[in-house]
């Protein structure tokens, strides 16, 4: 058999499990990424505990259909090398054939009909995937071969579905709602224009193409908590919208961002200083994973540490003082990031690279 049919299918799970990534997210993305005042639509009720455990299994659905595809990927390379036998990669496609019936019986339908469409187009998926799936099994057992611009077809429409469907899904919850475009720091959810146009100019250089959102405090719990369950991940500061160039931004860094930006408030020691420090590091933190979104958080902390310099100035801090709020998280806050967030090579970098000051503006 030939190992390119099933890498073939193994780019259908890579590209349609992880939420994004193609020109119809990209499209979406620019889409929906304004600084006008977006059309107002009644808010969502908050999630249920049936709506956050429906979620969590979903994810944990997707972590199982992606382990089984990278697994396939590597036995189907072993054939090639005489490492891995036909029967294990026949093995593998069979479990791929049970993607719809693992949907249903592991994760069930939604009780909430916003997350309705999302689920539908993963079922579609899963049901391209199984038709793939077996067509190559029948090929490895010699009964028929069907040809590889019928595969390429069906693959490509098998992907559409996937990262269509996790599109629609993300786009349900409640971080995607529609908000409007305000300054300052009152407590409201609102699309943040000074923050977006600084993180614009920090990563694609323009004065826009990024969303920054904060969140009010009473919405902040349930837009975290919907999140969290989506992406299983535990308490959030912030975070990045997979399929938009767009991040979500927890209440309290925000309010400390707007203290800098707008009150001109310049804290030089103290508490003060250090939450001053960890807000321009968060958002520099959820600035870098928009950047790069392969790396993994210590990485992305790292960058965004060794950049948050720039990012303060472009949110109009001097660059003294940009200098200061750097050296202090390096020095004094870094070290107590959860071993997730933080690595030996950085700290030691760290160390010597803020002992100079920086001395090159925005630009």
């Amino acid at each position: 058999m030939r190992t390119g049919l099933l890498l073939l299918l193994f780019g259908v799970l890579a590209a349609g499990c992880s939420g994004g990534g193609d020109d119809e997210g990209a499209d979406a993305a620019s889409a929906t990424t304004s600084t006008s005042m977006p059309e107002q639509r009644p808010e969502n009720p908050p999630p249920s505990g049936r709506d956050l455990a429906f979620l969590g299994r979903l994810h944990r659905w997707e972590v199982n259909l992606r382990h089984n595809s990278a697994k396939l990927e590597a036995t189907s390379r072993g054939v090639d090398r005489g490492a891995s036998s036909d029967a294990q990669v026949r093995r593998l496609l069979l479990k791929l054939t049970r993607c719809e019936k693992n949907l249903l019986r592991q994760v069930r339908e939604p009780q909430a009909t916003r997350y309705r469409a999302g689920y539908d187009l993963l079922s579609d998926g899963c049901r391209m995937l199984k038709t793939l799936s077996l067509q190559v099994i029948r090929g490895i057992d010699g009964k028929t071969r069907t040809p590889l611009r019928v595969i390429r077809r069906e693959s490509r429409e098998s992907r559409r579905l996937f990262v269509r469907g996790n599109s629609v899904l993300e786009s349900s919850l409640r971080a995607n709602r529609p908000l409007h475009v305000a300054r300052g720091s009152l407590d409201e959810s609102k699309i943040e224009p000074r923050f977006s146009a600084a993180v614009s100019r920090f990563v694609v250089h323009g004065p826009e193409g990024i969303e920054v959102r904060c969140w009010s405090k009473r919405e902040w719990k349930f837009v975290r908590k919907e999140w969290s369950a989506y992406v299983d991940a535990g308490d959030l500061l912030g975070f990045v919208h997979s399929a938009r160039p767009r991040t979500s931004i927890a209440p309290r860094i925000c309010k400390q961002l707007a203290r800098l930006a707008y009150r001109g408030e310049r804290p030089n020691a103290g508490l003060p200083l250090y939450r001053a420090s960890e807000a321009v590091a968060v958002l520099a933190h959820e600035s870098e994973h928009i950047r790069h979104l392969g790396p993994d958080e210590a990485t992305t902390e790292c960058h965004g540490m060794q950049r948050m310099r720039r990012l303060a100035r472009l949110l109009g801090t001097s660059q003294s003082y940009a200098d200061l709020l750097a050296r202090r998280y390096a020095t004094d806050l870094y070290r107590f990031n959860p071993p997730k967030y933080s690595s030996a090579d950085c700290r030691t970098e760290a160390r010597s690279t803020f002992i100079r000051p920086a001395t090159a503006g925005p630009s």
